[in-house]
């Protein structure tokens, strides 16, 4: 037996229980999903950014149609797979923490699988042409922000090209937009998941101090793991704009999530009230329980005035293979 990493982005035909985890059919392929793979982090939903939505199996499962879709639960929507073909059975794994086979030798193998699982998506870029009550037309075509009323599958707030929250109220015909969603089965028009608005007279929805995570990725290099993480953080409480950030790690230590430190940037000042920040650290000779990529991080703001220092949305980090 022997591990090949493999990735695949396809449509969904089927999926049905396993044992204690799932089984799903992408194009033709039959790819298992164990139940260590829900219980940390890696099933999710494509909402960007933030509000990415850590799946446990049952909803995984869940044959309840998703928010304007008529098929059950994740049928016939995409999924992106990264994991590992095992040549004894003959599927594609979806296994927390794999570990090498014995036979394994020095063939590599995904060592962080992820499954995201979604409707097929879409996206919309151009101009707010009407807003109609609590409702948006991009291009003439009606958005209907998707709302939490589904936990598999959650909306964002309408939001800057900063990551930050913006008051509906604010958006007007001709600003920019862009909005990833999908097409509804059920009403004709388009659900909208993440939409953003890149307009300096937008108002943002309060006036304490914020930062945000706009990406999180990195590398898995065997020895090391290679983080990359960016954001945004808001400047007019600040004397100069000059800010300083903190990024942790976000681990499973036995059963509780536990921060570890990663390190600290300072952010670059935009004119209008904002600035950006990046943070890049190589990651080595890690004593267990970090001895695996990182899967979710935390961004504090240490600069921020008062005694409550803002802290981003949890995020997941995409840490890929290479």
């Amino acid at each position: 037996m022997a591990l090949f990493p493999v990735q695949i982005e396809g449509p969904i035909t089927s999926v049905s229980p396993a044992g204690d985890g799932a089984v799903l059919t992408v194009m033709g392929m039959t790819v298992l999903v164990s139940r260590s793979a829900g219980e940390n982090r890696r099933i999710v939903t494509p909402d960007v950014g933030p509000a990415d939505r850590h799946l446990s199996i049952a909803e995984l499962l869940s044959t309840l149609p998703l928010p304007g879709r008529t098929a059950k639960g994740f049928v016939g929507g995409t999924a992106v797979v990264t994991g590992n073909f095992n040549s004894k059975t003959g599927r594609v794994e979806v296994v927390f923490k794999p570990g090498a086979p014995d036979d394994q030798s020095a063939t590599p193998f995904e060592e962080n699988p992820k499954l995201e699982v979604g409707p097929p998506e879409s996206l919309i870029l151009g101009p707010v042409t009407a807003v109609d009550g609590g409702e948006f037309f991009v291009n003439g075509v009606a958005v209907r922000r998707l709302d939490a009323s589904d936990d598999r599958l959650r909306g964002l707030p309408p939001q800057n090209e900063f990551g930050f929250d913006i008051r509906p109220d604010s958006v007007r015909p001709g600003m920019a937009a862009g909005v990833d969603g999908y097409h509804s089965e059920v009403d004709a028009k388009f659900v909208g998941y993440n939409f953003v608005v890149d307009d300096p007279r937008t108002r943002l929805t309060t006036a304490l101090p914020q930062v945000s995570i706009l990406r999180a990725g990195g590398r898995n290099r065997g020895a090391e793991f290679d983080v990359d993480v960016r954001g945004g953080v808001t400047t007019a409480h600040a004397a100069g704009g000059s800010q300083t950030l903190e990024v942790f790690r976000i681990d499973k230590v036995d059963g509780v999530d536990t921060e570890a430190f990663l390190g600290r940037t300072q952010a670059r000042v935009i004119p209008g009230g904002f600035a950006k920040w990046r943070l890049n650290v190589s990651l080595t000779a890690l004593a267990p329980p970090y001895d695996v990529a990182p899967s979710s991080i935390v961004v504090r703001n240490v600069d921020a005035p008062g005694a409550v220092k803002p802290s981003a949305r949890k995020n997941d980090i995409d840490v890929r293979d290479g």
